[in-house]
């Protein structure tokens, strides 16, 4: 059996266990916190009548830092199985893996959407960096901001150069 396909099934069952050891965490973390969507989104007015925009509200936005504690303390929990050269060598191989992976816009805010950009943030993020690549307006966007965010820096490097 060739090394590639037994790395794909060893890297598909690896994901599997761990979206659904997560998965649960996060979900037994909700089920006790028992608040409403109500609570935790609020619908604001958009740029023009035909959008509405949906923010957290301040008791979202603790329940979705429990979240990412939550998933925090579990993937840390994951990497300690790993030395720190191997963890660093992990990091290189998923920057890379993320950043091919990313294919549009749309994509991106798929795979952000459990990001912790206090360890990740925008200007070292490979999904970011993929589609900056692509020149879509959000990266744009993403760049534009970063600029005006006083001490961002954007690391146009792919993902493992460094």
């Amino acid at each position: 059996m060739p090394q590639a396909t037994r790395s794909a099934n060893l890297l598909g069952a690896f994901v599997i266990a761990v979206y659904d050891k997560m998965l649960g965490r996060i979900e037994a973390d909700l089920s006790l916190s028992g608040q409403s969507a109500a609570a935790v989104v609020e619908r604001r007015k958009g740029k023009d009548r035909r959008v509405a925009e949906l923010h957290l509200t301040d008791a979202g936005e603790r329940r979705m830092q429990m979240v990412l504690g939550t998933r925090r303390q579990y993937l840390d929990k994951l990497l300690q199985s790993l030395a720190i050269k191997e963890q660093r060598q992990f990091t290189a191989m998923i920057e890379t893996m993320l950043h091919d992976l990313t294919t549009c816009d749309e994509h991106a805010e798929a795979i952000w959407r459990l990001c912790d950009e206090k360890v990740c943030p925008q200007g070292r993020c490979p999904v970011t960096l993929a589609i900056v690549k692509c020149g879509s307006a959000s990266a744009l966007a993403t760049m534009n901001d970063l600029r005006q965010s006083p001490g961002a820096a954007l690391n146009l490097s792919l993902p493992g150069a460094n």
